[in-house]
């Protein structure tokens, strides 16, 4: 498995969004050149895709929230979390990263746990929708499990 980033054109930031978007039934997809797509591949297939959006300063820190879809869950290597963590936490110095899923989603919400996030509250959206379950994984935490080599570099420099 490899990862893929996009580039300055966007055009492959605008294809992984909107292949999360299909897979998790995101209705309203991410604003146009707001978001920035990380693609994990399996030979010449997707396995699975991450979009980083709504990227916020806060205070002296910084906030983005993470939409993540997989086809193949072989996809879940530590090596392939821990980039994927990176990003947000070293390249974008976030102190928090969000995730968002239905309630009903047993499969997600306990992926989220398993690696690190926390259950932090639910937006009710019922009798319309599943209610919305909101997870944080903050930088200090992610650094013990996923990012002390890099975490410990950084503090250095």
């Amino acid at each position: 498995m490899i990862l893929v980033f996009g580039d300055e054109t966007k055009r492959f930031d605008r294809a992984m969004a909107q292949w999360v978007a299909e897979r998790a039934n995101i209705v309203h997809p991410f604003r146009d050149g707001e978001y920035w797509a990380i693609a994990v591949l399996s030979g010449e297939r997707i396995a699975a895709a991450a979009i980083y959006h709504d990227f916020q300063r806060v205070g002296t820190g910084a906030k983005i929230e993470m939409s993540m879809a997989a086809d193949d869950p072989r996809w879940a290597q530590k090596g392939i979390i821990r980039a994927l963590l990176h990003y947000p936490f070293i390249q974008l110095d976030c102190h928090v990263v969000i995730c968002t899923t239905d309630r009903g989603n047993k499969r997600t919400r306990r992926f989220l746990q398993g690696i690190g996030f926390v259950e932090r509250g639910f937006v009710p959206n019922r009798p319309f929708a599943d209610d919305t379950m909101i997870y944080t994984l903050r930088r200090e935490d992610a650094a013990q499990r996923w990012l002390d080599k890099l975490a410990a570099k950084k503090e250095a420099a």
